[in-house]
């Protein structure tokens, strides 16, 4: 197969490898990818690859058009994964976002890194991300796995609360409105419809919560959507605008109205301590 001019070098993709030694850079993953051929003392097995971060052409998976084809190749593109995980995450781009493939490669960096200068036995502590599951637990969180419909994350720092009893949690999880039983992170920059989620404790006595996720959701336009919409009243700042012209809201704990440009909206509080705007 003839090269592609954005395809890496050999050198770069040397590099790239060599930059993380040889180990996967997919979170909790770490696997070696390269080895001897046990009959032949000339030859080495890789089964690793130099995955491209923003794709190698204008189509291809987290495909960005602005990149010249020079930009595409250049090492900073590119990441080191094992040839199960180049493979998942080229099959799956809207769910591995370009920005969490740059932070899983600058991890992977950090740690070898620190193995190399005998800092840390084993690995160099990675990258915080601060995370939601439903309403009511947030906190900041490593990445410990990820799979197409199941993510995990350790528990560095609970947020909002001393102590948060998972288990009733998950026992309350059913009961939840569908609209809260959602995964947010944030270095994902992405939400996830929540199928439920459990935990354990591991080896640290950290806490570890496995995430059962859906499908992404469909993404569209703000303009697509309706003119009418819900605020929380429980939310002391909240605020929301629309258009140069539009309306305005601000901690609406009461019914108001309020006129933006030619059209004039209405608030009225609900049952559910919600504000509706509407036009009128």
């Amino acid at each position: 197969m003839a090269r592609r001019k954005a395809d890496f070098t050999d050198k770069i993709k040397i590099r790239l490898a060599s930059r993380v030694g040889w180990r996967c850079c997919y979170p909790m993953c770490w696997r070696a990818t390269v080895g001897p051929v046990l009959d032949n003392d000339d030859e080495v097995s890789t089964l690793g690859k130099a995955a491209h971060i923003y794709a190698a052409g204008e189509k291809g998976p987290r495909a960005n058009p602005h990149m010249t084809h020079a930009e595409r190749a250049h090492i900073s593109n590119g990441i080191w994964l094992c040839d199960a995980h180049a493979d998942l995450i080229d099959r799956n781009p809207l769910e591995f976002s370009a920005k969490t493939l740059l932070r899983w490669k600058l991890d992977a960096e950090r740690n070898a890194f620190k193995v190399l200068e005998r800092l840390d036995k084993f690995r160099a502590p990675m990258a915080e991300t601060l995370v939601a599951i439903t309403g009511r637990l947030h906190f900041l969180g490593v990445w410990s796995a990820a799979e197409e419909h199941l993510y995990e994350f350790t528990i560095e720092q609970i947020i909002g609360e001393e102590e948060m009893d998972l288990q009733r949690l998950i026992m309350e999880f059913d009961r939840e409105p569908l609209w809260e039983k959602y995964l947010a992170i944030e270095s994902q920059g992405e939400g996830r419809p929540l199928d439920g989620f459990s935990w354990k404790i591991n080896d640290e006595r950290k806490y570890v919560v496995s995430c059962r996720i859906r499908s992404r959701a469909p993404r569209r336009s703000p303009h697509s959507l309706p003119m009418a919409i819900t605020l929380d009243l429980d939310a002391p700042d909240a605020y929301k605008s629309y258009g140069s012209k539009g309306w305005d809201a601000t901690d609406g704990r009461h019914s108001w109205q309020k006129s933006g440009g030619k059209s004039r909206f209405t608030g009225e509080k609900n049952i559910f301590n919600t504000l509706t705007l509407s036009k009128d």
